[in-house]
C-alpha cells in the first residue's frame, strides 16, 4: 500500500507510557476524535492505556492482515477470508 493511499496516520505508531498518549513516526501526537469525550463514559487508566496500544498497534495490524489476505487468496476458498477482507474494508473506510 502505498503511503499516499492512506487515509490515517501513516505507521508506525507507538505508545508513550510517560505521556500515555499515541505517536507517529516522526514523534508527533495522534489526535483521535470522541475518544469517551462525548459519552461522559471515561475508561480507567488501565483500559484507556490498553485501548491506546491497541490504537497504536493498528496500521501494523492492518498492513498484515492484508499480507495474509494477498498470500492466501489463491490457496483457500474464498468464503475463509471473507472476514478478514470485511475487516480490512471497515479499517479502510468502505465497511461498518
Amino acid at each position: 500500500v502505498c503511503s499516499s493511499d492512506l487515509k490515517h496516520t501513516p505507521g508506525p505508531w507507538t505508545y508513550d507510557d510517560r505521556w500515555s498518549q499515541v505517536l507517529d513516526q516522526s514523534g508527533r501526537r495522534i489526535l483521535l476524535t470522541g475518544v469517551a469525550l462525548t459519552t461522559g463514559n471515561h475508561p480507567s487508566k488501565t483500559e484507556a492505556e490498553a485501548n491506546d496500544r491497541l490504537i497504536a498497534a493498528a496500521p501494523d495490524l492492518l498492513a498484515e492482515l492484508k499480507s495474509l489476505v494477498s498470500a492466501l487468496e489463491n490457496v483457500v476458498a474464498p468464503i475463509v477470508l471473507v472476514g478478514a477482507k470485511a475487516a480490512i474494508a471497515k479499517a479502510e473506510g468502505g465497511g461498518k
